[in-house]
């Protein structure tokens, strides 16, 4: 996941801690500032830990115990079967890990993504604009022939909107993408799948179609390759990102059937940024 950090954040951040290391003036009998010690608040009492803090702070004994004594001290020994601790235990899998683990009734119920159309156009004479919409080859087209137009039109900064780029399991395209922006040779992306410690590197093998000023803008259903498109672009191009953080699902899923016809759907592979970086979550 790619998080932001509002420049306004910042200059708050830095007034305060400015402040609290400043020591206090107050005014003396004529008047002068005199400085004195800053009045700190004294320390609030701890926090009652939450519940997952709780559970997180058991040691495997304790878990051990605790369904032991669940299974022979509960009111209601049909809450604490085997089949409903496994139950207990999916479903806590999927609110731990909600962008890794999905369950769903059954393969055609698999929630399909309206295709993301693009477009570009020319802004105050030399800004280019690109919204890529979805990742596919047809757009990619379209953004070829936008970013030829640019160049004909000496554009020299460029937005590329990826906030409508939602996921696509096609991370060649995604990545003939970032090609167009960054530099030949270069590494853009790595899928990485650790159950089998097989690692896919995408890299670029051309010259970039445009040189000059990038920002990108990104949000909440900028998702998948997308969110490693946004990566590349900030890494090699010093791209400004601007927006909310996004989706945190760069990864690939498999949909795995179980025997009663619903899917499982388990990210089996997480995208690695150029530097290294999992942008997963």
């Amino acid at each position: 996941m790619l998080h932001f950090i509002s420049p306004a954040l910042i200059g708050i951040f830095l007034m305060t801690n400015a402040l609290a290391q400043s020591p206090t003036a107050i005014p003396s009998v004529g008047g002068a500032l005199v400085p004195t010690k800053s009045i700190l608040p004294s320390p609030s009492p701890s926090a009652t830990p939450t519940r997952e803090e709780l559970v997180n702070s058991l040691s495997q004994a304790d878990l051990q115990a605790a369904i032991t004594l669940l299974k022979s001290n509960f009111t209601s020994p049909d809450a604490i079967t085997d089949t409903e601790l496994n139950r207990a235990t999916v479903e806590g899998l999927m609110i731990r890990l909600p962008r890794g683990v999905m369950l769903l009734p059954n393969k055609e119920s698999a929630p399909g993504e309206a295709p993301g159309a693009f477009y570009g156009e020319v802004l105050g004479g030399h800004i280019g604009y690109l919204r890529l919409g979805s990742l596919t080859s047809a757009n990619l087209q379209a953004m070829d022939k936008s970013l030829s137009n640019f160049a004909s039109k000496k554009v020299d900064a460029l937005i590329v909107d990826l906030r409508s780029s939602q996921g696509t399991s096609d991370f060649a395209v995604a990545a003939d993408f970032a090609k167009r922006f960054c530099p030949k040779g270069k590494p853009l992306f790595t899928l990485r799948k650790p159950a089998v410690r097989q690692d896919r590197v995408f890299s670029s093998d051309r010259d970039p179609a445009f040189r000059g000023l990038v920002m990108v803008l990104a949000d909440g259903d900028t998702s998948r390759a997308a969110e490693a498109v946004a990566a590349a672009l900030r890494f090699y191009d010093k791209a400004l990102v601007i927006g909310q953080p996004t989706a945190g699902r760069a990864v690939e899923y498999s949909d795995l059937s179980l025997p009663s016809g619903k899917i499982l759907r388990v990210a089996v592979a997480e995208l690695i940024s150029p530097e290294g970086r999992s942008l997963f979550p």
